[in-house]
């Protein structure tokens, strides 16, 4: 089961890096759907986040981050939805 998650995690970071952007977010919605509170599943959101600033959309962006610390326990996790908010704040509004 482990497995899944990784395969998940490693199709997603492949979507983004290939800039295939609207992929990337379906498997991230569907490991959120099949793994929500997985840590995994946190660090995807890092990367929904970032398409979000892609897309300009920085509200929603500054939700997944919020989301991100309120949720998942990882500190260093938390530490970069913090940095990449922080970023958000200072540049976008």
């Amino acid at each position: 089961k482990c497995w899944r998650r990784t395969v998940f995690i490693l199709v997603i970071e492949g979507k983004f890096q290939s800039k295939e952007l609207d992929e990337c977010v379906v498997f991230i919605d569907a490991l959120m759907s099949k793994y929500p509170e997985s840590e995994l599943t946190g660090w995807s959101l890092l990367r929904l986040g970032r398409i979000f600033e892609i897309q300009e959309r920085f509200e929603d962006s500054v939700d997944v981050y919020q989301t991100i610390m309120g949720t998942y326990q990882d500190k260093e996790l938390k530490k970069q939805a913090g940095i990449q908010m922080s970023n958000i704040k200072l540049w976008k509004f």
